[in-house]
Protein backbone atom coordinates (compact mmCIF):
# COMPACT_ATOMS: atom_id res chain seq x y z
CA UNK A 1 0.00 0.00 0.00
CA UNK A 2 3.10 2.34 0.85
CA UNK A 3 4.49 1.69 -2.23
CA UNK A 4 1.57 2.52 -4.59
CA UNK A 5 1.54 6.16 -2.65
CA UNK A 6 4.01 7.79 -4.25
CA UNK A 7 2.57 6.41 -7.84
CA UNK A 8 -0.50 7.77 -7.25
CA UNK A 9 0.74 11.16 -6.08
CA UNK A 10 3.38 11.30 -9.02
CA UNK A 11 0.11 10.76 -10.96
CA UNK A 12 -1.84 13.09 -9.75
CA UNK A 13 0.59 16.07 -9.93
CA UNK A 14 1.35 15.08 -13.64
CA UNK A 15 -2.47 15.04 -14.28
CA UNK A 16 -2.96 18.48 -13.03
CA UNK A 17 0.45 19.90 -14.46
CA UNK A 18 -1.35 18.61 -18.13
CA UNK A 19 -4.85 19.58 -17.01
CA UNK A 20 -2.77 23.32 -16.21
CA UNK A 21 -1.21 22.99 -19.93
CA UNK A 22 -3.99 22.38 -21.68
CA UNK A 23 -6.17 25.37 -20.20
CA UNK A 24 -3.58 27.50 -21.09
CA UNK A 25 -3.51 26.62 -25.14
CA UNK A 26 -4.07 30.09 -26.95
CA UNK A 27 -4.91 29.76 -31.15
CA UNK A 28 -3.36 31.73 -33.18
CA UNK A 29 -4.79 35.76 -33.03
CA UNK A 30 -3.59 35.98 -36.85
CA UNK A 31 -3.99 32.97 -38.40
CA UNK A 32 -3.31 32.97 -42.31
CA UNK A 33 -6.87 32.65 -43.68
CA UNK A 34 -8.12 33.53 -47.11
CA UNK A 35 -9.56 36.87 -47.22
CA UNK A 36 -13.39 36.38 -46.82
CA UNK A 37 -15.85 38.55 -48.75
CA UNK A 38 -15.32 42.68 -47.59
CA UNK A 39 -11.98 41.87 -46.11
CA UNK A 40 -8.73 43.01 -47.47
CA UNK A 41 -5.54 40.72 -48.38
CA UNK A 42 -3.04 39.67 -44.98
CA UNK A 43 -0.46 41.65 -43.67
CA UNK A 44 2.13 39.21 -44.75
CA UNK A 45 0.32 38.90 -48.67
CA UNK A 46 0.61 42.83 -48.96
CA UNK A 47 3.81 42.49 -47.35
CA UNK A 48 4.93 40.16 -50.15
CA UNK A 49 3.89 42.49 -53.10
CA UNK A 50 5.60 45.14 -51.31
CA UNK A 51 9.35 43.06 -51.38
CA UNK A 52 8.40 41.34 -54.92
CA UNK A 53 7.98 45.15 -56.18
CA UNK A 54 11.22 46.36 -54.90
CA UNK A 55 13.35 43.10 -55.91
CA UNK A 56 12.42 43.50 -59.53
CA UNK A 57 12.79 47.32 -59.52
CA UNK A 58 16.31 47.00 -58.06
CA UNK A 59 16.83 43.96 -60.49
CA UNK A 60 16.27 46.22 -63.34
CA UNK A 61 18.14 48.81 -61.71
CA UNK A 62 21.37 46.94 -60.94
CA UNK A 63 20.46 45.04 -64.86
CA UNK A 64 20.87 48.47 -66.87
CA UNK A 65 24.04 49.32 -65.43
CA UNK A 66 25.10 46.23 -66.14
CA UNK A 67 24.28 46.08 -69.55
CA UNK A 68 25.59 49.52 -70.51
CA UNK A 69 28.90 49.21 -68.84
CA UNK A 70 30.38 45.42 -68.76
CA UNK A 71 32.72 44.63 -70.89
CA UNK A 72 31.69 40.22 -70.80
CA UNK A 73 29.53 40.23 -73.67
CA UNK A 74 27.67 37.63 -71.36
CA UNK A 75 27.49 39.41 -68.28
CA UNK A 76 26.05 42.36 -70.75
CA UNK A 77 23.66 39.63 -72.12
CA UNK A 78 22.85 38.69 -68.69
CA UNK A 79 22.09 42.46 -67.65
CA UNK A 80 19.90 42.95 -71.08
CA UNK A 81 17.78 40.04 -69.90
CA UNK A 82 17.28 40.63 -66.33
CA UNK A 83 16.16 44.61 -67.38
CA UNK A 84 13.46 42.80 -69.88
CA UNK A 85 12.60 40.03 -67.67
CA UNK A 86 11.60 41.86 -64.13
CA UNK A 87 10.21 44.65 -65.94
CA UNK A 88 7.55 42.03 -67.43
CA UNK A 89 7.86 40.49 -63.88
CA UNK A 90 7.04 43.56 -62.01
CA UNK A 91 3.90 44.48 -64.94
CA UNK A 92 2.34 41.03 -63.37
CA UNK A 93 3.23 41.58 -60.29
CA UNK A 94 2.07 45.15 -59.90
CA UNK A 95 -1.17 43.84 -61.88
CA UNK A 96 -2.06 40.94 -59.22
CA UNK A 97 -1.20 43.69 -56.83
CA UNK A 98 -4.18 46.02 -58.26
CA UNK A 99 -6.47 42.49 -58.85
CA UNK A 100 -6.32 42.11 -55.10
CA UNK A 101 -6.69 45.45 -53.76
CA UNK A 102 -3.44 45.35 -52.17
CA UNK A 103 -2.12 48.68 -50.71
CA UNK A 104 0.65 50.26 -52.64
CA UNK A 105 3.33 52.48 -50.83
CA UNK A 106 3.90 56.17 -52.79
CA UNK A 107 6.59 56.00 -54.93
CA UNK A 108 9.82 56.97 -53.86
CA UNK A 109 12.58 59.21 -54.21
CA UNK A 110 15.32 57.33 -52.44
CA UNK A 111 15.36 53.64 -52.92
CA UNK A 112 17.24 50.80 -50.14
CA UNK A 113 19.74 49.83 -52.86
CA UNK A 114 20.86 52.84 -54.48
CA UNK A 115 24.12 52.74 -52.89
CA UNK A 116 24.60 49.27 -54.26
CA UNK A 117 23.81 51.03 -57.45
CA UNK A 118 25.99 53.97 -57.34
CA UNK A 119 28.76 51.45 -56.50
CA UNK A 120 28.08 49.56 -59.82
CA UNK A 121 28.36 52.19 -61.95
CA UNK A 122 31.75 53.39 -59.87
CA UNK A 123 33.19 50.33 -61.36
CA UNK A 124 34.65 49.08 -64.63
CA UNK A 125 36.33 46.59 -66.67
CA UNK A 126 36.41 42.79 -64.80
CA UNK A 127 35.95 44.37 -61.33
CA UNK A 128 32.44 45.22 -62.91
CA UNK A 129 32.06 41.92 -64.89
CA UNK A 130 32.56 40.43 -61.10
CA UNK A 131 30.18 42.51 -59.50
CA UNK A 132 27.20 42.36 -61.39
CA UNK A 133 27.12 39.10 -61.38
CA UNK A 134 27.83 38.77 -57.68
CA UNK A 135 24.91 40.96 -57.59
CA UNK A 136 22.83 39.00 -59.45
CA UNK A 137 23.54 35.98 -57.84
CA UNK A 138 22.54 37.92 -53.62
CA UNK A 139 19.13 39.04 -55.59
CA UNK A 140 18.37 35.61 -56.88
CA UNK A 141 18.76 34.47 -53.46
CA UNK A 142 16.32 36.90 -51.91
CA UNK A 143 13.85 36.41 -54.89
CA UNK A 144 14.21 32.49 -53.89
CA UNK A 145 13.57 33.25 -50.04
CA UNK A 146 10.37 35.34 -50.69
CA UNK A 147 9.01 33.18 -53.53
CA UNK A 148 9.30 30.16 -51.83
CA UNK A 149 8.20 31.28 -48.30
CA UNK A 150 4.89 33.18 -50.48
CA UNK A 151 4.29 30.21 -52.40
CA UNK A 152 4.26 27.65 -49.46
CA UNK A 153 2.59 30.22 -46.75
CA UNK A 154 -0.31 32.37 -48.49
CA UNK A 155 -3.72 30.91 -48.26
CA UNK A 156 -4.57 32.59 -51.53
CA UNK A 157 -4.47 29.92 -54.61
CA UNK A 158 -3.96 32.42 -57.60
CA UNK A 159 -1.35 34.40 -55.33
CA UNK A 160 0.54 30.90 -54.55
CA UNK A 161 0.51 29.68 -58.25
CA UNK A 162 2.41 32.94 -59.07
CA UNK A 163 4.66 32.49 -56.70
CA UNK A 164 4.93 28.86 -57.74
CA UNK A 165 5.55 29.79 -61.25
CA UNK A 166 7.72 33.09 -60.78
CA UNK A 167 9.71 31.05 -58.70
CA UNK A 168 10.30 27.89 -60.96
CA UNK A 169 11.14 30.64 -64.03
CA UNK A 170 13.86 32.64 -61.58
CA UNK A 171 15.57 29.18 -61.11
CA UNK A 172 15.55 28.23 -64.50
CA UNK A 173 17.26 31.74 -65.23
CA UNK A 174 19.80 31.15 -62.23
CA UNK A 175 20.82 27.96 -63.78
CA UNK A 176 21.78 28.77 -66.77
CA UNK A 177 23.80 31.67 -65.29
CA UNK A 178 25.03 29.38 -62.72
CA UNK A 179 27.89 28.65 -65.36
CA UNK A 180 29.14 31.98 -65.82
CA UNK A 181 29.25 33.30 -62.09
CA UNK A 182 32.01 29.99 -62.04
CA UNK A 183 33.89 31.43 -64.52
CA UNK A 184 33.97 34.56 -62.16
CA UNK A 185 34.83 32.38 -58.83
CA UNK A 186 31.20 32.84 -57.25
CA UNK A 187 30.03 30.47 -55.24
CA UNK A 188 26.61 30.74 -53.62
CA UNK A 189 28.21 30.08 -49.96
CA UNK A 190 30.91 33.29 -50.08
CA UNK A 191 28.10 35.68 -51.47
CA UNK A 192 26.85 37.09 -48.06
CA UNK A 193 22.88 37.88 -46.38
CA UNK A 194 20.58 38.30 -49.95
CA UNK A 195 19.14 42.13 -49.84
CA UNK A 196 16.54 42.78 -47.34
CA UNK A 197 14.51 44.91 -49.85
Amino acid sequence: MLNRLPVAAAFLAASAVLAYGQSNLKPDATPRLPAQPGQGLSLEDQAFFSHAENLSAAVIDAGRVCAAKADDAQVKALGEDLVAVHTAQLEKTRALADRFKAARAPAAAAHPWDAEIATLKGLSGEALDRECLRWYWRAHMALVDLYQAQASQTPENDLAKFAILSLAQIQERFDRVRPLGAKYGLKTETLGQPPQY
